[in-house]
């Protein structure tokens, strides 16, 4: 379910880049294979020893570096129409500084999940240069999105409601984690869904947020847990809805009502200007009130995009406001040790004057009630 972006889109990608280098001392910046590499190029590659590498530096046109073998694969994925091609005998990151010997760089800023080895064999062949993080730039460029990129986020948020909606009318006693999960992915991929991810838990595995290890098979009054997202055009989204499956226990309703209390007040606090952890504050407030407070263990959201986790993150000691375009995960928790968990997440978008959801929130508590 992919769609080229337009080359102007990369276009000005590129000079943003620009602004944010100048801004932060930088005349170049090196990107090799990593979610950076897909934003400012559109190439989605593996990453392997052999080097492929956007260089963007200020007074030239970016260029892209690649084994020579790939220039065909790589050509028809690339926004960046200028290839500098190296053969097997030959050193890329000579290349790289032989590129810009017209304008050797004082600083380059290094994409941050870049390897050790890769940094290492580019400061070999760039010595008098001085290197940093680019971390300030590439985050700052991508925590903002654009309209294309939320529409691509909402629309991802719609197959996944879709489908899970699909797998779960489909849930059965004695069925296995497995099987359910093995459900969800096929009605993603009968939605046109594009890199599914799916954790799915069942009773007290659901009371870790992450799952537990043990295998279990449904039974009535269990609690199921589905966290996932799916992709389109690259853009994530990330939802979790907690079921009971059958007949619900009287704690699983209050903790489902507190959940969607803390993840209402998070949502109404959410906005431009409003520091990150503010948001994380209000379902805070709302779950210790109701005396569950040690129950909530993990921060309340986290950006979402091209990577399932990226800026902003909202978490308390976060004082960086958030800025209109910013997408990110309102998801507030209960977990009872050896009981159950609940964990209801959505996404949203930050607007000029507050924010708007992307998925569809749960209305009341008891929509969360499956027949078992």
């Amino acid at each position: 379910m992919g769609e080229a972006m337009a080359s102007s889109v990369y276009a000005e990608r590129h000079a943003r880049a620009l602004e944010r280098m100048a801004a932060e001392g930088v005349d170049c910046l090196f990107v090799p294979v990593s979610t950076n590499l897909f934003y400012f190029s559109g190439v989605k590659i593996k990453k392997t020893e052999r080097l492929t590498a956007l260089v963007l530096s200020c007074g030239m046109e970016p260029f892209l570096v690649c084994p020579a073998f790939e220039r065909s694969r790589v050509g028809a994925m690339s926004a960046v129409s200028d290839l500098r091609l190296w053969g097997e005998a030959e050193d890329p990151y000579r290349l790289v500084a032989g590129s810009l010997s017209a304008r050797p760089p004082r600083r380059v800023a290094v994409e941050s999940t870049a390897w050790f080895s890769e940094y290492a064999r580019l400061a070999e062949a760039l010595p008098g240069a001085e290197f940093v993080s680019a971390s300030p730039i590439t985050e700052a460029l991508r925590a903002q999105k654009s309209p294309q990129e939320v529409e691509a986020i909402r629309r991802a948020a719609s197959i996944m409601e879709r489908a899970r909606a699909a797998a779960v009318a489909r849930a059965r006693a004695g069925m296995s984690q497995e099987e359910l999960k093995g459900l969800h992915l096929a009605a993603v991929k009968a939605e046109g869904g594009a890199e599914p991810s799916c954790t799915l838990t069942f009773g007290p595995n659901s009371s870790l947020p992450h799952g537990g290890s043990a295998p279990l098979n449904l039974r009535p009054t269990d609690v199921i847990m589905m966290d996932g997202g799916v992709a389109v055009n690259g853009y994530r989204c990330d939802l979790t809805r907690t079921w009971a499956f059958g007949r619900p226990w009287a704690r699983f309703e209050e903790a489902v009502k507190v959940v969607l209390e803390a993840q209402a007040a998070a949502i109404a606090a959410a906005g431009p200007g409003v520091p990150a952890q503010e948001v994380d504050r209000a379902a805070r407030r709302v779950i210790e009130g109701a005396g569950y407070g040690r129950y909530f263990t993990h921060r309340v959201g986290h950006g979402t995009g091209l990577d399932g986790h990226e800026k902003p993150y909202l978490a308390e000691g976060n004082l960086e406001p958030l800025l209109p375009g910013m997408v990110a995960t309102v998801e507030p928790g209960i977990y009872l040790p050896g009981e159950f968990g609940v964990r209801i997440e959505d996404d949203i978008v930050i607007t000029p004057d507050g924010c708007e959801c992307l998925s569809t929130r749960v209305g009341s508590w008891d929509e969360l009630i499956l027949g078992g």
